[in-house]
């Protein structure tokens, strides 16, 4: 699995997931955080999961 890259703009409640191949970013998905979700998110960040 090549590696992905979790970009949190927190303050906007925005995610972007991108993932590196062959020296290239590659867009995987973007979505709206829900405040739901944000704690979920938190706990993988703090675990530093992908």
């Amino acid at each position: 699995m090549e590696p992905r890259w979790y970009i949190w703009a927190e303050a906007e409640n925005f995610l972007v997931i991108i993932a590196e191949r062959d020296g290239l970013y590659h867009l995987i998905t973007s979505f709206w955080v829900e405040d739901w979700n944000k704690a979920k998110l938190n706990k993988k960040y703090d675990k530093r999961e992908p």
